[in-house]
Parts: structure tokens; C-alpha cells; sequence
């Protein structure tokens, strides 16, 4: 796999890794209708640069949501359409 947005230590190439099969996620379906998520409700979230599992732990106003990244234990504020 190639990435678009990141490149090697070096800075002089995109970055490549392998990667099997069940690890490549297919492009996400058009979003057909908006909806919102729910406290506590289990996403997948484009940020920094790549699909993220997180957790919705706060809602705030609009499509904002506080989600919670267990694989790095951080917690970001995000705009995100269901």
C-alpha cells in the first residue's frame, strides 16, 4: 500500500507498507441521509490522515462530537456526518 499523504522518515517518497488483505477498508457508501451519533455509540472517523475506531464520548452542537481513540488514548473534538 502507498499513501497519498505521508511520506517516509526521510521526507523523500510516499510512505509504502504491506498490508493484508483483511486489514484494507473499502471507500465509505455515499451518505444518503444525515444522522446523528449517540453518546457512547462505537464510529470510524477520518482524522489524521487514516480511519480511526473511537468512541463518541461527549455530544456537542451540530455535527460535533468529542470521540475518544482507545488505540492512542487520546481525545479529539471532530465535525463528523453519520
Amino acid at each position: 500500500m502507498q499513501y497519498l499523504n505521508l511520506v517516509t522518515e526521510d521526507e523523500t517518497a510516499p510512505l509504502r507498507e504491506i498490508v493484508t488483505e483483511q486489514n484494507i477498508r473499502p471507500n465509505p457508501p455515499e451518505v444518503q441521509d444525515v444522522i446523528k451519533f449517540k453518546l457512547h455509540e462505537k464510529v470510524d472517523a477520518w482524522f489524521n490522515e487514516g480511519w480511526w475506531e473511537g468512541v463518541v464520548s461527549s455530544v456537542l452542537s451540530g455535527f460535533k462530537y468529542m470521540v475518544h481513540f482507545n488505540s492512542t488514548n487520546t481525545l479529539w473534538n471532530l465535525n463528523m456526518l453519520g
